[in-house]
């Protein structure tokens, strides 16, 4: 595997025991629809929170959330969509983003609450 997936799939686990510290219920992990993809599905509070974790190893190209595109941002809207169709409960959602940068074995963690209103 590549070093950006291994870095990447070591901040989903991250995030997972970050969010879970925090009281979210997580629900589903790299939830799949057709080419896209939701990292985290997670509930906390009645609210269902779609989450995209973004990870790297440097900030010197920025920080992750900063990748973040428009494609990645309508892909992760048709996904939810396509979740929330599937889904058997009427319920309030949203669009976080958990941002990780992992330094010198030391994860600095930056949450963006309903980054996409």
């Amino acid at each position: 595997m590549a070093g950006h997936n291994e870095t990447g799939k070591k901040g989903e686990r991250l995030a997972v025991c970050w969010l879970s510290e925090r009281g979210y219920q997580i629900m589903f992990k790299n939830w799949r629809y057709r080419r896209g993809e939701i990292d985290i599905i997670a509930r906390k509070k009645g609210v269902l929170h779609f989450i995209e974790v973004k990870t790297s190893r440097t900030s010197s190209f920025g920080y992750p959330e900063e990748r973040i595109n428009l494609r990645k941002w309508r892909s992760l809207i048709n996904s939810s969509m396509a979740f929330l169709e599937g889904f058997s409960e009427e319920a309030p959602f949203q669009f976080d983003i958990i941002s990780i940068l992992i330094e010198t074995n030391t994860a600095k963690y930056y949450f963006i609450d309903d980054a996409f209103p």
